[in-house]
């Protein structure tokens, strides 16, 4: 968690993801489509 404008990319386990105003856009997956992210996640994911 962090707070909005604060942060350029986040790193997880599962990939890398840059925060925007609409969401996260992914960079990079690790083991996982982006698809299988957005069943997991309640955030928006842009590909």
């Amino acid at each position: 968690m962090t707070g909005a404008g604060c942060v350029g990319v986040v790193h997880t386990d599962h990939g890398v993801f840059a925060p925007g105003p609409d969401g996260f856009r992914v960079l990079e997956t690790y083991g996982v489509t982006v698809a299988e992210l957005r069943e997991r996640l309640d955030v928006g994911l842009l590909a």
